[in-house]
């Protein structure tokens, strides 16, 4: 199937696309007023769904207890109850994690808040949700250890059958395009195991390489 975007959607590098923003600024507001959007039920429901699909990929990972884990676009924390429930030392960021959320902080995943090589391990299923991948990239390179791990949730591709929806902002043709633009900014594929739940994608696991 080959994509639908066009004009709202230009190209952005290479095989890459992005919704057709004004301004950051404008991008960072679209992108929090997704979870009023949803609200409180919706929330709920996806987070539980999410935690239950999302355990078994974990626990596959073989991650040690007590390594530390900083999660993009975590939202309302289902990933990052995930890790803690395997052990783990987590936290997540999001541009709008809600009032009272003890499990995720404010934070925009382009500029992380964390030191040079001081995570174990990045999660995320939100890269297209993020403005510019490369700048992503770039931080979860900078913030992870030197044998650090790098997991993606990432969807299908718009050649794959998935079109984004209203508050995606970043669209590829084929998880392997994607996987392509991950390995330029220094990281290697290790494995990617497909999954349906909660929504039609791969589970990717990379390592950190290079300086």
């Amino acid at each position: 199937m080959k994509t639908t975007l066009q004009k709202d959607w230009p190209i952005v590098d290479g095989d890459l696309r992005r919704r057709d923003y004004e301004s950051y600024t404008d991008y960072v507001a679209h992108q929090q007023a997704k979870l009023a959007h949803m609200g409180a039920a919706k929330l709920a429901a996806h987070e539980a769904r999410y935690l239950e699909a999302l355990l078994p990929r974990l626990a596959a990972d073989a991650l040690p207890r007590g390594s530390s884990v900083i999660c993009l676009g975590a939202r309302g924390g289902a990933e990052v109850r995930a890790f803690l429930s395997l052990g783990c030392v987590a936290v997540g960021v999001d541009l709008n994690p809600g009032e009272a959320n003890s499990y995720v902080l404010p934070g925009d995943f382009h500029y992380l808040a964390y030191g040079h090589g001081t995570v174990a391990t990045v999660f995320t299923n939100a890269l297209d949700h993020c403005y510019e991948l490369d700048r992503v990239l770039a931080e979860v390179h900078r913030v992870l250890m030197p044998d650090g791990t790098f997991l993606v949730e990432a969807v299908c591709g718009t050649e794959e059958g998935c079109q984004p929806g209203s508050y995606e902002s970043l669209a590829w043709p084929t998880i392997q395009a994607l996987v392509l633009h991950i390995k330029a900014q220094g990281f290697a594929c290790r494995s990617g195991v497909p999954f349906i739940c909660p929504w039609r994608g791969e589970h990717l696991r990379f390592a950190r390489v290079g300086a």
